[in-house]
């Protein structure tokens, strides 16, 4: 699952939900990650804020729509790894990849703990944790109500960072 959030200028009107993933291949060599794409689902995006299902469908349904990622055009995202450097600290890697949303790839770097699991519930897993990084919606074409427009109501404004959290576990 991934984990995303966003907001309003200024941080007003907080927004955050969950995207899945819609397939996963992952390369092992010695039990270390050496290739990987995930295909992202971003049929599935949620926005999880929301108490009442009318204002919930209004936030996902403008999401899918041609104002941001257009699923019926572009059902998925696309993330392909490109380097896997071993690190110390909070988590054992930094992570570098190619995310496509729209038909436009952005390289993105960010840590994370990968860990292989070989138990008798999880045969051959490979779990991977994030640390909770941001990225500029504007690197891919996601420009709706930008911070900077003119003529936009503060109100309406949209932060350009969007945040994302890993938390997948991928078998064989």
């Amino acid at each position: 699952m991934l984990k995303w959030r966003a907001a309003h200028l200024v941080g007003v009107q907080k927004r955050f939900g969950t995207t899945m993933l819609k397939s996963a291949s992952l390369l092992l060599n010695d039990s270390e990650v050496t290739n990987a794409t995930f295909e992202i689902d971003l049929t599935s995006l949620t926005v999880d804020n929301f108490d009442d299902a009318e204002s919930k469908g209004k936030v996902e349904g403008h999401l899918k729509s041609p104002d941001f990622f257009n699923i019926e055009k572009h059902p998925t995202a696309k993330f392909e790894l490109t380097n896997v450097e071993k690190t110390t600290g909070d988590y054992n890697s930094k992570i570098t990849g190619n995310l496509t949303i729209l038909e436009v790839s952005k390289s993105i770097t960010f840590n994370a703990n990968i860990a292989v699991l070989d138990n008798a519930v999880l045969d051959n897993a490979v779990a991977i944790n994030s640390e909770d990084f941001s990225v500029n919606r504007q690197d891919w074409g996601l420009s709706y109500n930008t911070e900077g427009d003119a003529g936009v109501p503060a109100d309406f404004l949209i932060a350009n960072t969007v945040g994302f959290t890993i938390n997948v576990a991928v078998t064989k």
